[in-house]
């Protein structure tokens, strides 16, 4: 009986030594993860509305139809960068909803943060229809897979999407993005 006593504390102590280490690991593991940190950027664009590549914007059956790929140029300003120049586009619908969004902002020492979007415009109380003109609302979603800044984590690959807000000229092509949220970043 003592011999089983025994082996039974012995087994015990075992698992809770192993408990305690497994703990730690995963704490450890935790420790080097990317600190979330803000980012922002306030960026001013042009933008222009073309024929798509062959695939490009290939969507899902249901949807209204897309009316072309808006190639989008501009400056601004971000977190972790300074200075910088964006460079994005994105498959329009005709409904007024992008998707397919790919953006790269770039600094003049060519580091770079980059992401993806997708997300919809609103009419504003000058809004012109048809054709769509003036005004509009951006409600758009967005989540930074990488670049060159740092260390970043790809919160694209869990689909970890943040608001992105801003207004467009549809008559003009201009617009105002801005961009608010943490990343993971070293």
């Amino acid at each position: 009986m003592k011999r089983l006593t025994l082996i039974v504390i012995f087994a015990l102590s075992f698992i809770g030594i192993s408990l305690t280490v497994s703990s730690m690991a995963i704490d450890g593991s935790l420790a080097q993860a990317h600190e979330r940190k803000r980012f922002r950027a306030d960026l001013q664009t042009t933008s222009r509305l073309v024929e798509p590549p062959p695939r490009r914007c290939s969507d899902q059956p249901g949807h209204s139809p897309v009316v072309g790929l808006l190639e989008v140029v501009g400056a601004g300003d971000a977190t972790f960068l300074g200075p910088v120049v964006v460079e994005q586009s994105h498959c329009v619908r005709e409904d007024g909803s992008f998707f397919g969004g790919v953006f790269r902002l770039t600094n003049a020492d060519g580091d770079t943060i980059r992401g993806r979007y997708f997300g919809h415009l609103e009419p504003t109380f000058n809004s012109t229809f048809p054709p769509p003109g003036g005004p509009w609302l951006i409600h758009g979603n967005v989540c930074i897979s990488g670049g060159s800044a740092g260390d970043i984590d790809n919160d694209c690959s869990v689909h970890h999407y943040e608001p992105a807000r801003g207004i467009t000229n549809l008559s003009t092509g201009d617009a105002t993005i801005f961009l608010d949220q943490m990343i993971g970043i070293d």
